[in-house]
C-alpha cells in the first residue's frame, strides 16, 4: 500500500464523527494546526482515544496533543494485521485545498504508517458541499466540451496520441468513432506541424503562452487553415495536453474582405475630388488627409499629418467647433482654408463623427468654391449692371413720359376749349376724331408706362376703401356707349352676397376690368358681352375674394394661340394679318396685376362661338367705422364745383401755361403766370394765394426745389400754402420725390378741366377745413358724462405730448429705423383714436402699416400725407377748447408745455 500513498500528498483518517487526522511522515507527532472547539475537545475526552490521560494535561499546552499517541494509532503501527474499524475510512488528496480531487478508500487495508498528527476539523455537510461542487464543474466543463463550437482535443503528452475529442472536431474530420480517434496521433490531423510540434508543446509544457496556425485536413480531403492553442495538465495517471482548433478560414475570409475593402477606400479617400482630412477629436491632431486636401493646402504630406487642424481649417473657429465644442451632430456650412501662403480658400464643409477603434474621430470632406465665389461676384456684378441699367431705363422712360405727356396736355386740353367754342358739327366731328387719337396715344403711354414699371419690379397697388358694385357698375357704364355702337349687348350680374364697402387698389382692379371688357368688345361684331362678378369663399375673415368672368360672342382665340396670350406683344393673328390693333401689353399687365392683387387669370375660348376670361383677386372687408363714412369711388362721385380764387401758376411750356391759365379762369380762378422755378419762388415771397401750380421740370430751379425753398421759408415765418405739382412723371419713386419735397398734391399730365378743379379744390378743403368735421364732439362728451372739465383735460394732455411724440416718429423715420417708426406710429394713433377722426386715423394707420412692411419709401409717403392732417387735427382741438372754456366757464390750469 506504500506505493498508493507515495502519490499523494496527504492522507487523511475520517472517523465516523467526521474527525479528520492527518499524517504522511512516521515522525511526526500529534500537533494540531489550529486550537479545538469545546465541544470538539469534549468529544476525545469521551472517545478515550488517549487512555485515561486527563483533559487538563491534553490540551494545557500551546499545542494540545502533542507527544501523545493514540492506543489506535499505537495498534496499528505494532500490528501488521488487516485493520478493520467500523465507520472509519481513509481519504487521500493530492491537494489539501482540492477535496474535489480526492478519493475515498476503505479503512480495511494493511497500512504501513501510522497517523500521527490532528490536522483539522471539517464536517461531512462541508466533504458534501465540495463534492456537489465537483459534480457541477464536471457536468459544466462535460457541457462546454460538448458544445463548443471549435475543437477540443486531449493528447497525451509523451506519445502525443489523441486521448478524447469533441463532438466538433469528430465532424470535422470526419471521425465518428472515439474508438479510432484514439489510435491517432496529434501529426496524423496536423501533417504540416510535425516539424516544429516539439517546439510548440515545449512551450506548453513550461506554462508559457502558445499559439500555432496549421494545415489541417477535413475528411473530405479539403484542407483549412486552423488555429492551434492549449496548455499542459496533470493528472494521477498521465500528463496530457488539453489543445483547442480554430477554423480560420471564415476569419482569413473576411480579414481579406476587410484588406480589400480598406484597400478600396484608401484608393477612393487618395482619388477623391474633395478633400478629406481625418481628425482626432480629443485633441484635434490630423492624422490622415488626401490628395485632393494637400493640393488645395499647397503642402506635403509630412507637414500636414500630426498637426492641429485649426492651423489649415477655420482658425476662428478654434474652441468653437460645431462638432466637439458646440456638440453639433453634423457641420455643413462655408468655411476658410489656409493655403500654404496664408491665401484664404472658400470651402463647404461637411464634417461627421466616426468611432474608430474606439476612439472618436472626425471625418471632413470639403470642396473648393472659389470658382463658385467668382460666379457669385460676377452675377452680382452682372445684377447690379443690369439694375443700373434698369433704372437708367426707367429714368428714360420718365422722362420722355414727361415729354410726351406735355405736348398731350396741351393739345388735348386745347381741343377741350376749342370743342365748347366751336359750333359747326363737321368742325366738332374733326375734333372729337383728334382727341380720340389722342386718347388712343395717351392710353398706349399708359401701357408703355406700366409694362415697365413690372419688368423693374415697380409696381406697387396703393389701398384704399370703395364701394365694389359701383366700381363695377361705373366701369359697365363708361363702356356702354362703346358697346351700344357696336350694337352689342353690354350686360353686368352682380352676385348678391358681393361686399359692399372694401379695401384694396381700386384704380388696378378697374384698369384690369377695362382692359378685359375693351377687348371683349373690340373682338365681339355681334351678339353680347357680359361680365359675373361673385363672391368666394375667404381665406380670413377679414379678407374677401372676388371672382370675375367675361364672356363674350366673339371671334374667339385659335388653339395655338391661347397659350402664349399673356405674353408680352403677343397678338391674335389670323393668317399672316392681326385681328384687331393694338400693342399686345394689355393681357401681360392684366396678368401680373391680378398677381400682384394675390389672384390668377385664365381664358377659356371656342374659335367662332366666344371667349371667357376670369380672374380672382383678393381684397380686404372695410371695418363698420369705415363702411359708415360713406367714401366710395372717385368715379361714384359728383364732379366738385370750382373755388374761385388766385393761384399762382409755374409752367416753362408756353403752351401748357396758357391751358393752364384758360382752364383756371373758365372756372372763375386768377391766375399769375411764371415760366421758373426761381421766379415762382420770388413771386410766392410776401403774396396771399389761394395755391400754387407748379410745373416739375423748369429752368434755373426745378418745382422740387422751389417748393423746398418755399417749405423752409413758411418754417421760420410760419404759413402754409397749398403746392400742388403738375407733372409728366409717372414712377412710383417720382411721386415720392413729389411728396418728400413739400407739396400737398401732384396731378399728372395729361389732365382734364375736371380733374384740375378736383385736385386744387380737394387739397385747399383738406389743409384749410377738410378735416374740421371729423372730431364728434357729442360723442366725446358722452365718454366723459358730460364733463367739460375732464374732456377740456383730456386735449389738454394730447396737446402737451403730440410734438414729443411726433417728433421721436419723424426721428425714426428719417433714420431708417423701421421697427421704432411702426412703435411711434402705432402709439400716436392710439392717442388719436380717442378723439374718432376717421381720416387722420386713417392717415396714422398708413405710416404704421408701411412701417411694418419695412417700405421706408412708402413710410416717408404716408408721413407726408399725414403731417398736414395732423396741423389740420390739432387746430380743430384747438377750437373745441376754447368753445368749451366760453360755453362752460372752465378754466383750465396753464399747461405745462414739455
Amino acid at each position: 500500500m506504500a506505493p498508493l500513498f507515495e502519490r499523494h500528498s496527504h492522507a487523511m483518517l475520517v472517523s465516523p464523527d467526521g474527525i479528520i487526522f492527518l499524517g504522511s511522515r512516521r515522525e511526526w507527532d500529534l500537533m494540531p494546526l489550529f486550537p479545538l472547539p469545546n465541544d470538539r475537545r469534549t468529544a476525545i475526552e469521551r472517545s478515550g482515544q488517549f487512555g485515561a490521560i486527563a483533559s487538563a494535561s491534553l490540551f494545557s499546552s500551546p499545542h494540545p496533543l502533542s507527544g501523545f499517541v493514540r492506543a489506535f494509532d499505537r495498534e496499528m503501527f505494532c500490528s501488521q494485521a488487516p485493520l478493520n474499524a467500523k465507520g472509519w475510512h481513509i481519504l487521500l488528496m493530492n491537494d489539501m485545498n482540492r477535496v474535489a480531487l480526492s478519493r475515498h478508500l476503505p479503512l480495511a487495508l494493511t497500512l504501513s504508517l501510522v497517523i500521527l498528527a490532528l490536522a483539522f476539523q471539517i464536517g461531512t455537510a462541508r466533504v458534501a458541499e465540495k463534492a456537489q461542487q465537483a459534480v457541477q464543474f464536471e457536468q459544466q466543463f462535460k457541457s462546454v466540451f460538448e458544445n463548443a463550437p471549435e475543437g477540443i482535443l486531449i493528447a497525451d503528452a509523451d506519445t502525443h496520441a489523441i486521448l478524447a475529442a469533441n463532438p466538433f472536431l469528430h465532424r470535422a474530420l470526419g471521425i465518428p468513432d472515439p474508438e479510432r480517434m484514439k489510435q491517432l496521433r496529434y501529426e496524423d490531423i496536423c501533417p504540416d506541424g510535425a516539424g516544429d510540434a516539439a517546439a510548440f508543446f515545449s512551450q506548453l509544457v513550461k506554462g508559457e503562452p502558445a499559439a500555432v496556425e496549421r494545415r489541417l485536413l477535413y475528411s473530405s480531403g479539403h484542407e483549412f487553415q486552423g488555429e492551434i492553442t492549449g496548455s499542459f495538465l496533470r493528472t494521477r495517471e498521465r500528463n496530457v495536453f488539453l489543445l483547442f482548433i480554430r477554423d480560420l478560414t471564415s476569419r482569413r475570409f473576411l480579414e481579406k474582405m476587410r484588406n480589400e475593402s480598406e484597400e478600396r477606400f484608401k484608393k477612393l479617400f487618395a482619388a477623391a475630388p474633395n478633400g478629406f482630412i481625418l481628425i482626432r477629436e480629443d485633441d484635434h491632431t490630423i492624422v490622415e488627409v488626401n490628395t485632393a486636401a494637400l493640393e488645395m493646402l499647397g503642402r506635403p504630406y509630412e507637414e500636414v499629418i500630426g498637426r492641429v487642424c485649426h492651423q489649415f481649417i477655420c482658425p476662428s473657429e478654434k474652441g468653437k467647433c460645431p462638432i466637439s465644442n458646440l456638440h453639433q451632430t453634423i457641420d455643413h456650412s462655408e468655411r476658410v482654408l489656409i493655403g500654404h501662403d496664408g491665401k484664404r480658400i472658400p470651402i463647404i464643409k461637411q464634417v461627421i463623427r466616426l468611432d474608430l477603434a474606439g476612439v472618436p474621430h472626425l471625418l471632413e470632406n470639403f470642396i473648393d468654391i472659389r470658382h463658385r465665389k467668382e460666379m457669385e461676384l460676377a452675377l452680382s456684378r452682372a445684377k447690379e449692371a443690369a439694375e443700373a441699367a434698369n433704372l437708367e431705363k426707367s429714368r428714360f422712360i420718365a422722362h420722355m413720359s414727361h415729354e410726351i405727356r406735355t405736348p398731350m396736355n396741351a393739345l388735348l386740353g386745347l381741343i377741350d376749349v376749342l370743342h365748347s367754342e366751336v359750333t359747326v358739327p363737321r368742325q366738332q366731328h374733326y375734333l372729337t376724331l383728334i382727341r380720340s387719337a389722342g386718347e388712343s396715344l395717351l392710353a398706349l403711354l399708359n401701357d408703355i408706362l406700366d409694362f415697365s414699371k413690372i419688368g423693374a419690379g415697380r409696381m406697387e397697388l396703393e389701398e384704399s376703401r370703395f364701394d365694389l358694385p359701383a366700381l363695377i357698375q361705373a366701369t359697365l357704364d363708361l363702356l356702354s356707349g362703346k358697346a351700344a355702337a357696336k350694337r352689342i349687348e353690354l350686360k353686368g350680374e352682380l352676385d348678391p352676397q358681393l361686399p359692399g364697402l372694401v379695401i384694396g387698389d381700386q384704380f388696378r382692379l378697374r384698369q384690369v376690368l377695362l382692359n378685359l371688357l375693351n377687348n371683349a368688345i373690340k373682338f365681339t361684331d355681334e351678339g353680347s358681352v357680359r361680365l359675373l362678378a361673385m363672391r368666394l369663399p375667404p381665406a380670413k375673415e377679414d379678407a374677401v375674394v372676388i371672382a370675375v368672368e367675361i364672356r363674350d360672342s366673339g371671334i374667339g382665340i385659335p388653339e395655338d394661340q391661347i397659350s402664349r396670350l399673356f405674353e408680352s406683344f403677343a397678338q391674335i393673328r389670323s393668317g399672316n394679318h392681326r385681328t384687331k390693333e393694338g400693342t399686345g401689353l394689355g393681357l401681360t399687365i392684366c396678368r401680373q396685376l391680378v398677381q400682384l392683387m394675390q389672384g390668377e387669370i385664365s381664358v377659356q375660348s371656342i374659335p367662332g362661338k366666344g371667349s371667357t376670361f376670369r380672374f380672382t383677386a383678393k381684397l380686404r372687408l372695410a371695418e363698420a367705422r369705415e363702411e359708415a363714412s360713406g367714401e366710395i369711388s372717385p368715379a361714384e362721385q359728383a364732379p366738385k364745383p370750382a373755388v374761385s380764387g388766385s393761384i399762382l401758376v409755374a409752367e416753362d411750356n408756353d403752351i401748357n401755361r396758357k391751358l393752364v391759365e384758360a382752364l383756371l379762369e373758365s372756372g372763375g380762378w386768377l391766375t399769375t403766370p411764371v415760366a421758373t422755378g426761381r421766379e415762382l419762388v420770388e413771386r410766392a415771397a410776401g403774396s396771399t394765394f389761394d395755391a400754387i401750380l407748379a410745373d416739375i421740370q423748369m429752368p434755373e430751379m426745378n418745382g422740387l426745389e422751389a417748393a423746398r425753398a418755399i417749405r423752409e421759408r413758411e418754417a421760420r415765418a410760419g404759413g402754409h400754402i397749398p403746392l400742388i405739382a403738375l407733372t409728366g412723371n409717372a414712377l412710383p419713386e417720382d411721386i415720392r420725390l413729389i411728396e418728400e419735397a413739400g407739396f400737398d398734391g401732384y396731378l399728372q399730365k395729361p389732365y382734364t378741366r375736371q380733374q384740375l378743379f378736383d385736385v386744387i379744390s380737394g387739397t385747399i378743403d383738406r389743409l384749410r377745413g377738410g378735416v374740421t368735421a371729423t372730431i364728434d364732439v357729442e360723442h366725446l362728451m358722452k365718454r366723459v358724462c358730460g364733463d367739460a372739465g375732464v374732456l377740456h383735460k383730456m386735449i389738454d394732455i394730447f396737446l402737451a405730448k403730440y410734438p414729443e411724440q411726433l417728433a421721436a416718429l419723424e426721428r425714426a423715420s428719417a433714420n431708417g429705423d423701421m421697427a421704432e417708426t411702426s412703435t411711434r406710429a402705432h402709439s400716436l394713433k392710439g392717442a388719436i383714436g380717442t378723439y374718432a377722426s376717421e381720416k387722420v386715423f386713417q392717415a396714422i394707420s398708413a405710416v404704421e402699416n408701411a412701417a411694418r412692411s419695412g417700405n421706408a419709401a412708402e413710410v416717408a409717403v404716408a408721413l407726408a400725407a399725414f403731417t398736414p392732417l395732423l396741423r389740420s387735427f390739432v387746430g380743430e382741438l384747438e377750437t373745441i377748447q376754447e368753445k368749451l372754456r366760453k360755453e362752460s366757464g372752465f378754466r383750465p390750469e396753464p399747461r405745462q408745455t414739455p
